[in-house]
């Protein structure tokens, strides 16, 4: 039996009725679907978080002024080399109220959650300081039959005043007794305090310097440099063990105090207004 293969067929297909919707479903096969963004929003302050990406915490916005570039988190078991934790599995999401948001991860023999709670000050003229706090709360369950040697990494890359630096950055403590980061720009400021259990290591650097040991694909132990100076970066880690059915909790909050300006559009008009202004009186003369 002779078979005839028509090959215009495919041809006549995509001139036909179908095209378009063949079209967009192939493209939608080929196209992962967009990342989440979730907002928290609370007096002055807004916040973002992409749980399913490594940009994490992207926006932390204070009277119209983002604050922060990212925050994220890191893991590792054992040797093994850290992994942002957007890695473990899909967040499961829950946001209970307009300023809260609940993430949680899980796989094979652990599971994790990390919390959010957005505290937002009132509203204050130009010159004076506007605060905002964000509270973190962070849970590791072992679910396996085994101990779970665990590090955890908590990563910041702030921009105060919306810009990127020259800040300083300041972590207080000593190995295995880190409890709080300072930093500053200008007259505004920065403190996360470490409520328990203190980190292990801690390192502040210069941008991405951190974020790349972290993407590094080796292991890592922060190397403990307290403070920098630019636009700077800073990073927490916990070492523990897990016992079978046990739990690890991280609590620490984050608190922003910064001076409100005028925004650079009003500040331009304002000095347009007084140009022309000195322009009419020499006109006058």
């Amino acid at each position: 039996m002779k078979v005839t293969i028509d090959r215009s067929y495919g041809l006549r297909l995509a001139r036909g009725p179908l095209a378009l919707p063949l079209v967009l479903a192939l493209v939608c096969l080929a196209s992962p679907a967009p990342a989440q963004i979730y907002s928290l929003n609370d007096g002055n302050s807004a916040a973002t978080v992409s749980p399913n990406t490594q940009a994490g915490m992207s926006s932390w916005t204070v009277q119209g002024v983002n604050e922060l570039s990212q925050q994220w988190f890191w893991y590792a078991l054992g040797n093994n080399a850290p992994a942002s934790i957007d890695t473990i599995s899909p967040a499961a999401v829950s946001q209970p109220t307009a300023n809260t948001l609940n993430t949680s991860y899980s796989q094979p023999g652990f599971n994790m959650s990390v919390g959010y709670t957005l505290t937002g000050g009132a509203t204050v003229p130009v010159g004076q300081y506007a605060a905002s706090d964000m509270g973190e709360s962070i849970r590791i369950n072992n679910t396996s039959a085994s101990p779970l040697m665990f590090h955890f990494y908590e990563y910041s890359d702030f921009d105060l005043q919306g810009v990127p630096g020259p800040d300083t950055v300041i972590l207080q403590g000593t190995p295995r007794g880190f409890n709080d980061a300072f930093q500053t720009y200008g007259t505004g400021g920065l403190t996360e305090t470490i409520a328990a259990p203190p980190a292990n290591e801690a390192e502040a650097a210069n941008e991405f310097t951190t974020l790349a040991k972290l993407n590094g694909g080796h292991p890592v132990t922060l190397n403990n440099n307290p403070a920098a100076v630019g636009d700077v970066t800073w990073a927490f880690e916990w070492d523990f063990t897990l016992n079978p059915g046990t739990s690890f909790l991280i609590s620490k909050d984050k608190y922003l105090s910064v001076q409100v300006v005028p925004e650079p559009s009003a500040v331009g008009l304002a000095a347009l207004g007084l140009v022309a202004f000195a322009f009419r009186l020499r006109r006058k003369a």
